[in-house]
């Protein structure tokens, strides 16, 4: 639970820091919740609703939007649908074992549960880089790793998949340059083509 909401049960505060601390806490996840579930239903994944179940939901979600644009870069599918649930679900199940340790041992933790910690939450870490760079960097591919950074010390990760929710990824347009930029998705999960970006090189002569 965030520090800030913590802070504002335990001394009763007044109403509009409830608002704050709420706001600060649930906007964030539900901008995300919202974003993916709409490039979701652009890219015509099944059950795009998932993306409004926290951790295992949603990041299935967001992988499964992630996958083309690695194959698209690398020419290999990582699988992050798979493995991006699987690793914070690891990482749920061992902090939910620690707090029951706790509760009947007085915080007596095995050496071998705090390893497959450290690496369950380590291994969501570098997933939920890996996935939120994806999915930017087939849309939005100038800043791509600006705003993967800037979303490892601000909670801006919603702010950033609203900016691009609605872009056409470039593994579905191809490498055309586009004279707006990346083509826009329609209501009806459509786009079409814009007039390419013509070429300021100059043509040589033969």
């Amino acid at each position: 639970m965030d520090l800030g909401l913590v802070r504002v049960i335990t001394t009763g505060a007044k109403l509009w820091d409830w608002i704050m601390a709420l706001s600060w806490t649930f906007l964030p996840l539900l901008l995300c919740f919202f974003a993916a579930y709409r490039m979701a239903q652009h890219a015509g994944l099944p059950h795009p609703w998932l993306a409004f179940l926290p951790l295992v939901g949603h990041f299935y979600i967001m992988g499964k939007l992630a996958e083309p644009s690695g194959f698209h870069r690398t020419g290999r599918n990582r699988w992050p649908s798979l493995w991006y649930p699987f690793w914070s679900t690891i990482l749920i199940l061992c902090l939910a074992e620690m707090r029951l340790e706790a509760w009947l041992n007085g915080f007596c933790v095995t050496g071998i549960l705090t390893g497959v910690l450290l690496f369950s939450w380590a291994a969501t870490a570098v997933l939920n880089a890996y996935v939120l760079y994806s999915v930017l960097w087939d849309r939005l591919r100038r800043r791509a790793g600006l705003y993967t950074f800037l979303r490892m010390i601000l909670p801006l990760e919603g702010v950033f998949l609203l900016l691009v929710m609605d872009l056409v990824p470039r593994s579905v347009t191809g490498k055309k340059q586009y004279l707006d930029g990346q083509p826009r998705y329609d209501k009806n999960h459509q786009w079409s083509p814009p007039p390419p970006k013509r070429s300021t090189k100059p043509k040589k002569n033969r």
